[in-house]
């Protein structure tokens, strides 16, 4: 990540693998959701596909929109690094909750 930021027209197969990554990211999630939602009732595969997909679109465009404007009125290599510290930010809150919701148990083993 160093290099890209000093040196960044040299690493434009970096900022491919970047926009790959982000995109998966950004997409994998709600394909998994539709995918779930596919998988869980039989009876209602059309409906909840379709609801799935709406919701995803959904969140799709509340997420773009303002990133669109970041990179709009700064540039994409701005916008690139908000993907990345939001990413990082969202990581660190994931594992901050895990281990705030596991402290009693590893608590209560630590004890025996």
């Amino acid at each position: 990540l160093i290099l890209i930021l000093f040196n960044r027209d040299q690493y434009q197969f970096f900022d491919t693998i970047i926009s790959f990554l982000s995109g998966f990211g950004l997409y994998g999630a709600s394909t998994l959701l539709c995918l779930q939602c596919s998988e869980s009732s039989k009876s209602l595969h059309s409906t909840a596909l379709g609801w799935g997909g709406v919701w995803a679109a959904f969140g799709g465009v509340v997420a773009g929109q303002p990133l669109g404007y970041f990179i709009q009125n700064l540039n994409w290599f701005n916008g690139y690094l908000i993907i990345l510290l939001g990413a990082n930010f969202i990581l660190c809150l994931i594992i901050l909750i895990y281990f705030l919701i596991t402290l009693k148990e590893r608590q209560t083993n630590f004890k025996k």
